[in-house]
């Protein structure tokens, strides 16, 4: 899986780490455990949101990459 995609790429010259932002991947994760936390009425350890979070990202960025081909 490839984690190095930025999600807001920047055509300037960036040359120190944190100006990076998030990747791809780190974005999709969050953005799917915002998703999941919103919902009431399933509540889950922190673990079972990180690792759903994760693996629905990482199913995003494979499609995406299918999608492309």
């Amino acid at each position: 899986m490839d984690n190095s995609k930025p999600a807001f790429p920047n055509s300037g010259n960036m040359t120190r780490f944190w100006e990076s932002g998030l990747t791809q991947r780190e974005l999709f994760a969050a953005m799917a455990m915002q998703g999941m936390q919103a919902n009431s009425s399933v509540t889950r350890s922190e673990e079972v949101y990180a690792s759903w979070s994760v693996r629905m990202a990482d199913a995003l960025l494979a499609a995406l990459k299918e999608e492309t081909k």
